[in-house]
């Protein structure tokens, strides 16, 4: 078999594995950068797990019309697909420059940190193919993306483990749709509110309304990581945690974004709000580096945890006062 790699740009940003199927995605298109900076604006958490397992705790959100306008998203049932071979499907789906979102057993792909160690059943990227190796991308060891590749044998283990726990599972793919993607200002003032105002975007986020009530957005979500803080750090830790590398990940497209609006001539100055995202974004390192020195547990005195909280606020009030400063100049 002639070896099928796709274009593949390592996400600048810590997110989640579906999350960078979008962006490795859209990233293969040169209108990539304008659907990127389009989005991400608004973001959620929650320290208590949703509904279902398929909607995550934290993330940040992307437009669903933008979205469909640029990536074309196929989801495949297994049962439909379960009569051919799966290396011929992906074979398949990749000649037609798809990249496949397949949900698998960590414990049998040898790349993960938990292989041979625990059960789990986790959304895998794979974005090639050769004779004996599928070519593959996640968060291997929980702190990067980065890119590997599992043998047909490892591959077949995780997929019918996997397959086994879930009978209704789904392939997911994306690919560009050629016509690309042209920025819309209006689009992104109008996710710069739904950040200020914790707008509940049923209708603009790719989340139903039977989730949200669950989540907090945007601005308010430092309150709840706040809340969790004083509430039970054993109990909410990693939450919490999870939210701060969130919040850390919102800067840095925050300070892209604004280099990417200057360029394109969007807005005529930046007024040193990339130096600003920047110093909130070093804030919250610390923070995180703290958190994660003591395990995230119930380490910290009162006193500490007070701290915390009190340099949320100051972080908070700054970050609203930076993305008004934003909206003003659009």
């Amino acid at each position: 078999m002639k070896k099928l790699i796709l274009t593949y740009n390592r996400p600048k940003y810590f997110m989640t594995s579906y999350t960078d199927l979008l962006l490795i995605a859209a990233s293969s298109h040169k209108d990539g950068d304008n659907w990127v900076y389009n989005n991400f604006m608004q973001l959620q958490y929650s320290s208590t797990p949703p509904v279902t397992n398929n909607f995550f705790t934290w993330s940040l959100l992307y437009s669903e019309s933008c979205l469909t306008n640029f990536l074309h998203y196929n989801k495949i049932p297994i049962k439909l697909i379960s009569k051919m071979k799966i290396f011929d499907f992906i074979k398949s789906a990749i000649k037609l420059e798809y990249y496949l979102y397949i949900t698998i057993d960590t414990y049998y792909i040898n790349a993960y940190i938990n292989s041979n160690k625990e059960h789990a059943m986790h959304g895998m990227i794979v974005y090639g193919i050769d004779d004996n190796k599928l070519y593959i991308s996640d968060y291997f060891e929980y702190k990067k993306s980065e890119i590997g590749y599992c043998t047909y044998d490892e591959f077949q283990k995780a997929y019918k483990s996997a397959n086994a726990f879930n009978k209704s599972a789904d392939i997911q793919m994306y690919r560009v749709n050629q016509n690309g993607y042209s920025f819309n200002k209006d689009l992104l003032v109008m996710f710069i509110d739904d950040y200020l105002e914790d707008h509940n975007t049923n209708e603009r986020i790719t989340f139903t309304k039977e989730y949200n009530k669950e989540f907090s957005y945007g601005i308010k979500t430092y309150d709840t990581i706040m809340k969790d803080i004083n509430n039970d750090l054993t109990k909410f830790g990693r939450s919490i945690y999870m939210g701060i590398c969130l919040h850390i990940a919102h800067k840095e497209i925050m300070i892209d974004r604004i280099r990417y609006l200057k360029k394109n001539k969007y807005i005529s100055k930046t007024n040193n709000l990339c130096e600003a995202y920047n110093e909130l974004k070093k804030d919250l390192q610390l923070m995180k580096a703290l958190l994660l020195r003591n395990n995230y547990q119930n380490r910290e005195t009162e006193k500490e945890k007070s701290n915390y909280i009190f340099k949320l606020k100051i972080i908070k009030e700054k970050d609203i006062n930076f993305t008004m400063k934003l909206r003003s100049l659009l």
